[in-house]
């Protein structure tokens, strides 16, 4: 990857934070509420910019960011225009306001793919392909390439990536016959299909097995992961045809909340220890990004796309520190008819940005160490 492909990549990541940011910030504003500094990254300034009100700055560490409003941060100010001066719904909406843009952005992205690109859908269930993009762990070690082609697992024909997931679930360890179709010439090739349910109009090109393609029967035996269990493949995502607008706003609606019930479906089976969570740093998504835009700017967006809607479900997330964590203090407030103590919400936001900055760090220096 070049320097440029890293430096597109590291502007897009902040373009997202910057969003988030907004949204709290404009919603504050809006609010009547006293803005006293908007920071994209967190640490010490190292460019400050002071405005009529409010100082605007960059500071070290380009992870995240925060809008600092008065009263709000373990502060006792109910002065006219610190956050607790403010009704609660409108601190609800504040906090929440973060969230909602980076969902918003993702929509205007998709809306914006799917009117002037081939786009890529991450929806297994209603765009079903069992071809193979990316191999690693057991399946490469067995012999299964990129763009190999699923065909049966155990004897039991596959049709989407969800049949393979329940099938490695299944086997619980043990070892898998798995069947795959190799073109031969060791491209992805793709049927081109109408999706008009989807959206009017729509076209997509689903991945496919050419004719002539080559049978192979390997064993794989699946990888202990926390609580479950993974072969080592990513699926080759079908592409969208460009629409109309009026398709595109429907379908970029569709996509974002497919995106967003992902997240809901894994959260839930992590917390059954079912899925393995494996976080990333801003090191790996540079180069996950930085390798997007080599292969063109339809992945790049859409990867901002699947990112932005992630900054804003992990945000939502009841964690202290987090925007899902302030959130549950207003809850809090709704129900008893009295905000917890200040000192007490204070520290337990403290705390948890303790914990989030020391994870950061932590997943930070092993995705730096992975890089040698």
């Amino acid at each position: 990857m070049s320097s440029t492909e890293i430096l597109i990549a590291i502007l897009g990541f902040n373009v997202l934070i910057v969003v988030h940011e907004l949204g709290h910030f404009l919603v504050a504003r809006l609010s009547g509420m006293r803005v006293q500094k908007f920071s994209i990254g967190f640490g010490p300034a190292i460019l400050k910019v002071q405005g009529k009100e409010v100082v605007y700055q960059l500071a070290a560490i380009p992870v995240g960011g925060f809008v600092q409003i008065a009263g709000m941060t373990g502060e006792k100010d109910r002065s006219e225009g610190s956050y607790l001066s403010r009704p609660l719904w409108q601190r609800g909406l504040v906090v929440f306001a973060g969230p909602a843009f980076n969902f918003i952005l993702a929509g205007l992205l998709y809306v914006w793919l799917f009117s002037s690109f081939n786009s890529l859908s991450y929806d297994w269930e209603r765009v079903p392909s069992t071809t193979v993009r990316q191999v690693d762990g057991p399946a490469a070690a067995a012999g299964i390439q990129a763009f190999d082609t699923i065909v049966r697992i155990d004897d039991r024909p596959v049709r989407s990536f969800k049949d393979v997931q329940k099938a490695v679930g299944a086997a619980d360890g043990s070892p898998m016959q798995i069947e795959v179709a190799r073109p031969a010439d060791g491209k992805p090739h793709y049927d081109r299909k109408d999706a008009s349910e989807i959206a009017e109009g729509l076209q997509i090109a689903v991945p496919r097995a050419p004719e002539g393609s080559r049978r192979l029967v390997v064993d794989v035996v699946p990888e202990k992961t926390g609580r479950g269990w993974k072969l080592g493949i990513s699926p080759e995502l079908a592409r969208f045809g460009a629409v109309d607008f009026g398709a595109a706003v429907r379908f970029a609606g569709s996509e974002t909340w497919s995106v967003i019930r992902t997240m809901v479906v894994f959260v839930g089976r992590a917390l059954k220890g079912e899925e393995e969570v494996q976080v990333a740093s801003v090191v790996k998504i540079t180069q996950v990004g930085a390798d997007t835009v080599s292969r063109g700017w339809e992945w790049f967006f859409n990867l901002l796309a699947l990112l932005s809607i992630n900054l804003g479900f992990l945000n939502l997330l009841p964690l202290p520190a987090l925007d899902g964590g302030r959130l549950v203090f207003v809850l809090y407030e709704a129900i008893a008819g009295k905000p917890a103590p200040q000192r007490v919400e204070g520290m337990i936001h403290a705390a948890g940005m303790v914990l989030l900055m020391g994870l950061i760090l932590v997943v930070t220096a092993r995705d730096i160490l992975d890089l040698f």
